[in-house]
């Protein structure tokens, strides 16, 4: 019985990291380039269940009949890395990528990564994400001083009042699932120590005056808190029947009348 109630508390607390993930996911339905998360699960605890022989056999065959287990754990967070669509916005230092890849930034010393790519230029004439970090050309930085046009083209150069200044520099990864959250967790990401980008380069497009949006689908996030919070409720249910049984036992049971 107690071990009812501990499956039932884990169904609990697998509800309430899907709610989580999904009420996340819903706050960032208009953060530019966001990238939706999932959860998955993986039973805790796998137990055989066999068939012993019974009867006048002294010495039968033990047969598997199926597996059980103790409730369910986090398994995973995993980013779904699909587009978002494009969204026009007119303004010169808004920049999306259409095809894979991501824009570098800097963090100090770190390099991040991110498909976010609202800019402005700070006071030291530097391109700069509305995140604050700064964006990364061939050469480092990207300085624009003076506020000139600023013009950046599909091939990534990018010019400043009909001059050259840089080329944007674009990561690519072979298996895009090695990133890492970083940040704020809405759209900066980072590589784990061993892992490299891409020495190949791929086919990508720079769009001027576009964002890129986020890719969660809203009905599908209200679809999954439903179900996120039906499944809370459920066990809930199971550990209040599991605790009125576990009362009668104390109370009832071997009672002498």
């Amino acid at each position: 019985m107690i071990r009812g109630v501990y499956t039932s508390a884990s169904g609990m607390v697998a509800g309430q990291h899907r709610m989580d993930v999904a009420a996340h996911n819903t706050a960032n339905v208009q953060t530019p380039g966001y990238k939706r998360q999932s959860v998955h699960f993986a039973p805790f605890l796998d137990l055989a269940l066999v068939r012993s022989p019974g009867g006048t056999q002294a010495h039968g065959a033990v047969s598997g009949i199926g597996t059980a287990n103790l409730g369910a754990r986090l398994d995973a967070v995993l980013t779904d890395y699909a587009e978002g669509p494009l969204q026009f916005t007119g303004r010169d230092k808004d920049i999306a990528l259409a095809g894979k890849g991501f824009f570098v930034v800097a963090e100090g010393e770190n390099v991040l990564y991110t498909r976010a790519g609202s800019l402005k230029v700070d006071e030291e004439g530097a391109l700069v994400t509305a995140s604050g970090h700064y964006l990364l050309g061939e050469n480092g930085r990207i300085e624009v001083p003076g506020n000139p046009k600023l013009v950046i083209a599909q091939d990534g150069r990018v010019l400043a009042d009909g001059e050259l200044v840089d080329h944007l520099r674009v990561a690519f990864f072979e298996d895009e699932s090695v990133l890492q959250r970083a940040g704020d967790g809405t759209g900066l990401f980072a590589l784990p120590e061993g892992a490299e980008e891409s020495l190949e380069p791929g086919r990508v497009l720079v769009m001027q005056h576009y964002l890129e949006g986020s890719n969660v689908d809203l009905a599908r996030e209200m679809a999954d808190i439903i179900v996120a919070a039906r499944t809370y409720a459920a066990n809930q249910r199971i550990v209040t029947t599991h605790d009125s049984l576990l009362e009668k036992v104390v109370n009832q049971v071997g009672l002498v009348r």
